[in-house]
């Protein structure tokens, strides 16, 4: 048996080897301690989708996922490229429409539309713009290529933007999928909170640096999507088998709310600034609802912390109102026996078991 085991027994009070998975044994109160496989066992017990569980669903999870899709996706909105054409000056004193302007002064592309990016010069010879451009504002009055001039060539900036908030996810999925396990999952969200929050109200003071600006795209990304993933998690983990799949199914019904959402700010703010900080800054209310995320028991129990796994579990009885359920010696007991299994399942699994079937073998290929 592994150090980790023996710790946890040791903090349980209860001596190794006395008790076997399998059976049960009489109790010092008289009553006999009930068999334990895995965590799902006490959650039958206890409740598995109780109050407690509803209530995290509903009150904390529900309004967290609907506010992280305005923090993972409003730069697209922020860097959207308007229509634009060459700003040919004369305009304003020659009496002309816009449409009559650009006819006399704007080239047109094979397909019929008027060039972005030439003008005619007093030769009438197409050559690039010379004193800007002018935008469409029909559907927004400010975006950052608008603002900033990212067009023609500079086009690809945006682009350029967006793939390296992507780049971000990845290794954000990556590294903090890693770090769930390592140093927990509440820990991980409150990461992604910060790295979400803060690095995209400091990446609004920056535009004006295109690098500094890409570097800002790349630090936002890494905390999405864990910061969808990290809470469902801990929900998913302090539930019953039935009551997972409905806490996912739920969220991603959320989450399409809080993404529907999106496109009325942008719509009502036409401003890429004030998208930023309306998408953002409501969103810290985030790190209230964190008072009330418990840590995952599945992930304490990983690591033998076994007496803060009780705390939360007695949280749980205390809730669903099962606290006549279970005793603490019966707790006690239960929580030492998924320890020794797990043990004995850590002991069981490496990369190769991954491999061991052809069902599984063909999902991680």
């Amino acid at each position: 048996m592994s150090v980790r085991s023996v710790k946890a027994a040791a903090t349980l009070g209860i001596k190794v080897g006395n008790l076997s998975p399998n059976k049960e044994k009489n109790g010092a109160s008289g009553n006999k301690y009930k068999t334990c496989e895995d965590l799902d066992d006490i959650l039958d017990i206890v409740g598995g989708q109780g109050k407690f569980q509803k209530r995290f669903l509903y009150l904390i999870l529900s309004p967290l996922t609907a506010m992280e899709p305005l923090l993972g996706l409003n730069l697209l909105f922020m860097l959207y490229e308007p229509n634009h054409w060459c700003k040919v000056p004369g305009r304003e004193t020659s009496g002309l429409s816009l449409e009559a302007w650009k006819n006399m002064t704007i080239p047109r592309e094979s397909d019929g539309d008027f060039s972005k990016c030439t003008m005619y010069n007093e030769n009438h010879t197409a050559v690039t713009c010379t004193s800007g451009w002018e935008y469409d504002l029909k559907d927004y009055d400010h975006t950052i290529p608008l603002d900033f001039d990212w067009v023609c060539d500079k086009s690809q900036w945006a682009t350029w933007v967006l793939t390296a908030n992507a780049l971000g996810n990845a290794l954000g999925t990556i590294g903090l999928g890693q770090a769930a396990d390592k140093i927990g999952r509440k820990p991980v969200f409150i990461i992604t909170l910060v790295l979400n929050i803060f690095g995209r109200i400091a990446s609004l003071y920056v535009v004006h640096s295109f690098w500094a600006f890409l570097l800002f795209a790349v630090i936002t990304g890494l905390g999405f999507p864990m910061i969808y993933i990290a809470p469902a998690m801990i929900g998913a983990e302090f539930s019953g088998k039935e009551f997972r799949a409905w806490i996912y199914s739920w969220t991603w019904m959320i989450w399409v709310v809080g993404m529907a959402s999106l496109p009325w700010i942008a719509y009502l703010a036409r401003d890429w600034y004030i998208i930023g900080l309306a998408t953002t800054i409501p969103c810290a209310l985030a790190f209230i609802c964190c008072k009330w995320v418990p840590e995952s028991p599945r992930w304490l129990l990983s690591i033998g912390k076994v007496d803060k796994v009780a705390e939360i579990i007695k949280n749980i009885a205390k809730i669903n109102g099962t606290e006549d359920k279970l005793t603490d010696q019966e707790l006690n007991s239960m929580l030492k026996q998924v320890v020794i299994k797990q043990d004995q399942c850590d002991q069981k699994l490496n990369v190769f078991t991954l491999f061991s079937k052809k069902r599984l073998a063909k999902n991680t290929l």
